[in-house]
C-alpha cells in the first residue's frame, strides 16, 4: 500500500513526470539514454516507484516494477536525487557517457522506523502510536534460519518470550511462556492466531506411540507449518494489547501472518539451500582403560569380585575393545534440503501469490531415517476501482512424514560401556554377543512413521459505505491431523528369545483438531477538531473439536501384516479424546488520539466458554491503555538529541480457561468387570461452580529515540497477578475420586523488567552496521495460597516463593572416612524424611535471557550473527544417571576425577560402588535431591550466523543471492551435559550449516 501511495504523490508533486521508465518526449538526439536500476541495500530487492530527479532540466521519472528507470542526457557531469518512502534519500554524481547501468542502492530509514505498521490484530497501528506492548520479527529474520520450526525462529529476537526445546529431535515440541507462568495448574501457553484464525498448539501425537521419541511433551503442530510463508510474528504482552482477545490473550498472543501478493509485474523466486546438521558438543566419558580401573576399584569398595553377568570385566566381553558410542550412535551428520519456489504479481487493484515448499531432513541416528514436508500457499487481495470493497482469501495446506524410529539413542551414547561389543556380525546382521546385552540399533527395527496435514483458511471482507466507516467480516477454518503409528516387530528382540509375529506390537494413533470461526466487526474513523476516534465494534464465534483414537493390535500372523489392523488377532482401544470446545465473545475498542501527542486506548470484551457450567460461563474483561508522545512538547523539541520519546500505560483484567473440555460434568468411563459383562464407572464428579481464573495486568514502558533513531531503546516493566486458580482440589479416598476441579483462592505474581534496544553504529553510501540487543528479568512468586499445608501442592509449592522452585535436602558433603554423601538432619530425629528435611529451596529454570544481534552490510555483501544468553540452574548431569556411579555404565570423566579416594575430604562424588552397598545407593538417592545436584546451566551460543552476496547486475532482469547459514554453531557454558537447553539425556538442538541461492526472475 505504501508503494502505491507514494507513486500517486510523487505524480501529482512532479509536474514533469513522465511515464515509470519511459523517455520524456522530444529529447535532443544527441542525448544518451542512461539505464539504472534501485534497489535495497540490505536486501536487494528491487524498489518500485522510487523518485530519480536529475540535475539537468529537472527531469524527473519513477522506476519501474522491477526498480528500473531510464533518463535522457548529454555527455557532461550531472547529479542524480534518488527517493522512497522510508529510505534515505541519495544523491550521486555520474559522467556521461556511461558504459554500464546504474545500481542505486538505498539505506533503509531509521526516522521512519516509528511509521511502521504493527498488526495488532483487528486492527493494525503504527509503531508510534501504540500503547501496548509489541514485539516484531519480520520475514528477513527468519530468513536468516535454517529451522524446520517458525517458533525457533524467535529465540534471542525479543523480549518477554521464553522459548525451550524440548528435543533436537526433528519435529519435536517447543515450550512457548510469555512473561513467566500465571497458572498453577491449568494452562499457561499463548494464544496463536494464523492470518486471523485461531490456532490450538496442543500436541496431536499420542503418547502411546511417541513417547519414546518426543517424550511428554510431544510433537510440534507448528511442524506443518514453512517459515518461508512468514511475513511477520508479532508477540502481544501487555492487558493493552491483549485485551480484545479478552480470556484467550491472558496468556499473551502470538500472531502470524503469511505473505501476500504484491503489485507488479509477474515475478518467480526460487530459492534453495542444502547443509548437515549434527551434534555440537560430546560428552567426555571414560576411555576403556579408564573405565575398567573404575569398575575394579568399584568390586574393590564392595569387597566383591566380578560375577558372571558382569560381561564387561570378567573377560566375557573384550576388556582392551574401544567404542566411542557417542559418535557411532548420535555422531552422523543429518542431511538438510529445503527448496522455496514462489510467483507473485498484479496491478493495484488485484495481487496474488502462489508458493510451494520441500523439506527434508534426515537424522543424525543410524540409518537413513528422514522427516520431509511439502507445503503450499496462496494468497489474492482484490481492491474494487473506488476503492471501498476489499476482500481476501489465504490458503495454506502442509503435510508432513516422520519416518525417524522412536527410541532416542542419546542416553544409550552416554552410558553404554565403551568395551560393550560390536553393533553388527560379519555377515551384517545385529550382534547380540549371545545374549549379553541388549543391541542399541535394536530400535532401527521398530517401524514409526507419522503423517500430518494441515490446511489453514481464511478469507476478509470490507465495504466502506462512507468514508471512515467500514464493515468487515473475517471467517476462518483450519483442520489439523495426525496419523501416527508405531510397530514393534518380533525381529526388535533377542534371536534367542525366539519371539514369533504373535508377539508383534502394534500401535496407531488418529487424531483430527478442526475448528472454524467468524468475526464480524464494524470500524470507524471520525476526525473532531484535533482528535480522531477510532471505534472498533465486533463480535466472535469459534468452535474446536479434537477427536482422537489410539488402537493397540497384537497376535499378527506374519510382521510385514502388522501395519494391517485387521491382521491383527487381538484389537484394543486404549485411547479415546472426542471433545468439543466452543467460544463466543463481543468486544469493542475505542481509540482517541489528540494532536498526535495523546492518546488513550479503552479495550472491552464479554467472554463466553462452554468449559465452565452454566451461570459461570460468561465474563467481562477489559483494559485501559495510554501513550504520551512527550516529543512533540515544545520542552523536549528543544532538546535536539531526542527524535521520540513515549510514555506508556496500561491495565486490564483478563481470564483463562485453559483446562479439560466436560470437567464440571460427571463423566464415565467403560469398564469391564466380572464374566467379562462391560459397564460404565464414574471418573469425574459433577462440579459447575468453578469459573474463570483472573489474571489482572499492569505496565508501564517508556520509548526513546536518540540522535534521529539511530539509537532507540524501549524498556517496560510489568506485574500480573492470576488469581481464583483452577486447581484439582484433592478429595478422601472415600470419595473414590482422587480430586474435583474447583477455583482456590490462591495467586500468582509475575513481574520483570524488559528492554529492547537498537542502534545504528555506522552508515554511509556502501556500509552500514546495525546491532539490535534484548533482554528480559523476570520474577515469579506465589503470593497467597490458604490451606496450601494441607492440600497435596504442599510438597512442591511454597508461599513467598517462585513456582519453580526445588524443596532440597541441604548436603552436608562427603565424609571423608566412608566416602557417601551426608545431609542435613534438621529435625535431628536420625532419619532424612522429605517432609522434615527439605528446607532449602532453589529457583530453577530462567532468571534472565535475551540475545544480541549485529548485521552489516557492505557493498553487496551481508553479513549478520545472533547470540542468544541464559541465565539458569538445573539439576546436574549426573543426577540424570539415576543410578550410583561404579555399575556397567560409563560416566563422565569430570565425575570420575572429582570421585572419593581414601579419606579424601575434597571430593565432589561419593566413592564407587557396583550396587552391592545399599547406604552408597540410598545417598546418591538422596543426593538427586538435595542443594549438591543444583549446577549452573547458563550459557551464550552463537544462535545463528548469515554471510551473503547480492549480484544485481546479471542478465536480463534477473537477480541472484548466495549466501550460507548456520544455527546452533557454538555455545559456551560450564554444563556439563551435551547442551544446556536440552537437560539431561534427551537429543540437543543440532548444529546446521547450509549454502544456499535465491534467484528472482
Amino acid at each position: 500500500m505504501f508503494k502505491t501511495i507514494q507513486t500517486i504523490v510523487m505524480a501529482a508533486l512532479c509536474l514533469n513526470l513522465t511515464a515509470a521508465g519511459q523517455l520524456p518526449s522530444k529529447l535532443p538526439l544527441k542525448n544518451q539514454a542512461i539505464l539504472g536500476k534501485v534497489i535495497s541495500a540490505s536486501t536487494g530487492e528491487a524498489l518500485p516507484g522510487a523518485l530519480i530527479k536529475t540535475s539537468a532540466n529537472n527531469q524527473t521519472v519513477l522506476s519501474n516494477d522491477r526498480g528500473e528507470f531510464m533518463v535522457n542526457l548529454a555527455n557532461g557531469s550531472y547529479s542524480l536525487s534518488v527517493s522512497y518512502l522510508s529510505y534515505k534519500s541519495k544523491t550521486i554524481d555520474i559522467q556521461v557517457p556511461l558504459t554500464d547501468t546504474l545500481i542505486i542502492k538505498l539505506e533503509a530509514d531509521n526516522t521512519n522506523l516509528n511509521e511502521v505498521e504493527i498488526n495488532a490484530g483487528y486492527y493494525t497501528v503504527k509503531d508510534k502510536e501504540r500503547t501496548g506492548s509489541i514485539s516484531r520479527i519480520t520475514s528477513e529474520t527468519i530468513a536468516k534460519q535454517p529451522v524446520t520450526n517458525l517458533l525457533q525462529a524467535l529465540q534471542g529476537t525479543m523480549s518477554g518470550i521464553q522459548i525451550q526445546q524440548t528435543s533436537g529431535v526433528a519435529g519435536a515440541n517447543i515450550n512457548v511462556q510469555i512473561r513467566g507462568k500465571s497458572s498453577i495448574d491449568a494452562g499457561n501457553n499463548p494464544f496463536y492466531i494464523i492470518d486471523g484464525v485461531p490456532f490450538s498448539s496442543q500436541s496431536l501425537s499420542s503418547i502411546q506411540t511417541s513417547d519414546a521419541l518426543f517424550g511428554s511433551a510431544g510433537s510440534s503442530p507448528f511442524n506443518t507449518l514453512n517459515p518461508a510463508d512468514i511475513e511477520s510474528i508479532e508477540v502481544l504482552k501487555d492487558a493493552d494489547a491483549t485485551a480484545i482477545y479478552g480470556s484467550r490473550g491472558a496468556n499473551g498472543v502470538v500472531l502470524i501472518t503469511t505473505k501476500k501478493g504484491k503489485a507488479g509485474a509477474t515475478q518467480i523466486s526460487a530459492n534453495v539451500n542444502t547443509g548437515i546438521s549434527n551434534v555440537g558438543k560430546k560428552v567426555k566419558l571414560l576411555n576403556t582403560e579408564t573405565y575398567q580401573a573404575m569398575r575394579n576399584e568399584a568390586f574393590a569398595n564392595d569387597n566383591q569380585s566380578p560375577t558372571a553377568t558382569d560381561y564387561d570385566v570378567n573377560g566375557t566381553w573384550d576388556k582392551n575393545r574401544y567404542t566411542d558410542w557417542q559418535k557411532e550412535l548420535i555422531g552422523g551428520n543429518a542431511r538438510y534440503n529445503n527448496a522455496q519456489l514462489s510467483l507473485t504479481g498484479g496491478n493495484s487493484n488485484t495481487q496474488f501469490l502462489l508458493s510451494g515448499n520441500y523439506l527434508r531432513q534426515t537424522t543424525v541416528f543410524p540409518g537413513d531415517f528422514y522427516y520431509k514436508r511439502y507445503a503450499t500457499h496462496f494468497s489474492a487481495n482484490h481492491t474494487g476501482k473506488d476503492g471501498k470493497l476489499k476482500a481476501s482469501i489465504t490458503s495454506t495446506y502442509s503435510t508432513d512424514e516422520n519416518m525417524i524410529f522412536s527410541d532416542d539413542l542419546t542416553s544409550l551414547a552416554i552410558m553404554l560401556p565403551p568395551n560393550a561389543p560390536m553393533l553388527y556380525n560379519t555377515d551384517g546382521s545385529l550382534n547380540w554377543e549371545n545374549s549379553t546385552w541388549i543391541n542399541p540399533l535394536q530400535a532401527r527395527e521398530r517401524n514409526f512413521k507419522a503423517q500430518g496435514s494441515l490446511l489453514t483458511t481464511n478469507m476478509n471482507i470490507s465495504y466502506e459505505p462512507v468514508k471512515g466507516l467500514f464493515l468487515k467480516t473475517s471467517f476462518g477454518f483450519n483442520d489439523n491431523r495426525l496419523n501416527d503409528r508405531n510397530i514393534t516387530p518380533s525381529s526388535y528382540y533377542d534371536p534367542a528369545e525366539h519371539r514369533t509375529s504373535a508377539s508383534t506390537v502394534s500401535k496407531f494413533n488418529v487424531t483430527s483438531m478442526k475448528s472454524w470461526i467468524a468475526e464480524p466487526q464494524i470500524n470507524w474513523t471520525k476526525a473532531i477538531g484535533a482528535g480522531t476516534f477510532n471505534l472498533i465494534v465486533g463480535a466472535t464465534f469459534q468452535t474446536q473439536s479434537r477427536e482422537q483414537q489410539t488402537l493397540t493390535g497384537t497376535g499378527f500372523p506374519a510382521d510385514h501384516l502388522a501395519d494391517d489392523l485387521n491382521s491383527a488377532g487381538k484389537l484394543t482401544l486404549t485411547g479415546l479424546n472426542n471433545s468439543t470446545y466452543k467460544y463466543s465473545a463481543i468486544f469493542s475498542r475505542l481509540n482517541y488520539n489528540f494532536k498526535e501527542k495523546y492518546i488513550f486506548n479503552l479495550t472491552g470484551r464479554r467472554d463466553g466458554s462452554s468449559r465452565f457450567g452454566p451461570g459461570r460461563q460468561f465474563a467481562n474483561f477489559g483494559a485501559l491503555g495510554a501513550a504520551w508522545l512527550f516529543q512533540e512538547e515544545s520542552l523536549f523539541k528543544s532538546l535536539t538529541f531526542i527524535s521520540f520519546g513515549k510514555l506508556r500505560l496500561s491495565y486490564g483484567l483478563s481470564g483463562n480457561d485453559q483446562i479439560g473440555d466436560y470437567e464440571y460434568l460427571d463423566t464415565y468411563r467403560s469398564t469391564i468387570g466380572y464374566a467379562n459383562v462391560k459397564g460404565l464407572s464414574p471418573n469425574r464428579l459433577f462440579n459447575p461452580d468453578f469459573a474463570w481464573e483472573k489474571n489482572r495486568k499492569f505496565e508501564i514502558g517508556l520509548d526513546l529515540g536518540f540522535f534521529a533513531n539511530r539509537v532507540y531503546l524501549t524498556a517496560g516493566y510489568y506485574q500480573n497477578k492470576s488469581s481464583n486458580q483452577l486447581l484439582k482440589y484433592p478429595l478422601a479416598l472415600t470419595t473414590g475420586f482422587a480430586s474435583v476441579r474447583n477455583n482456590l483462592n490462591a495467586t500468582v505474581l509475575n513481574k520483570g523488567f524488559e528492554l529492547e534496544l537498537r542502534t545504528t553504529n555506522l552508515r554511509n553510501n556502501v556500509f552500514n552496521w546495525s546491532s539490535s540487543f534484548n533482554i528480559t528479568i523476570p520474577k515469579n512468586k506465589l503470593v497467597s495460597f490458604p490451606g496450601l499445608a494441607g492440600s497435596s501442592y504442599a510438597s512442591k509449592y511454597v508461599v513467598g516463593r517462585p513456582l519453580n522452585i526445588r524443596k532440597l535436602y541441604s548436603s552436608k558433603g562427603i565424609n571423608k572416612e566412608t566416602g557417601v554423601w551426608e545431609f542435613q538432619d534438621v529435625n535431628g530425629d536420625q532419619l532424612i524424611t522429605r517432609s522434615a528435611d527439605q528446607k532449602v529451596f532453589e529457583v530453577m529454570g530462567q532468571r534472565f535471557y535475551g540475545g544480541l544481534t549485529n548485521e552489516v552490510n557492505y557493498k553487496s555483501f551481508q553479513f549478520s550473527f545472533l547470540l542468544q544468553f541464559v541465565k539458569q540452574k538445573s539439576l546436574d548431569f549426573i543426577s540424570y544417571w539415576n543410578t550410583t556411579f561404579g555399575k556397567m555404565y560409563n560416566m563422565p570423566q569430570s565425575a570420575y576425577d572429582g570421585r572419593w579416594i581414601n579419606n579424601d575430604s575434597n571430593a565432589e562424588v561419593q566413592r564407587l560402588t557396583t550396587g552391592a552397598n545399599a547406604k552408597v545407593a540410598s545417598a546418591y538417592n538422596t543426593f538427586i535431591d538435595s542443594d549438591r545436584s543444583i549446577t549452573d546451566a547458563s550459557f551464550i551460543r552463537l544462535k545463528n550466523i548469515q554471510l551473503a552476496y547480492s549480484l544485481n547486475k546479471l542478465p536480463g532482469n534477473t537477480s541472484a543471492r548466495l549466501y550460507l547459514q548456520g544455527q546452533n554453531i557454538y555455545t559456551l557454558t560450564k554444563y556439563i551435559g551435551l547442551d544446556p537447553e536440552i537437560i539431561g539425556m534427551g537429543l540437543p538442538p543440532l548444529r546446521t550449516v547450509t549454502i544456499g541461492a535465491q534467484f528472482t526472475f
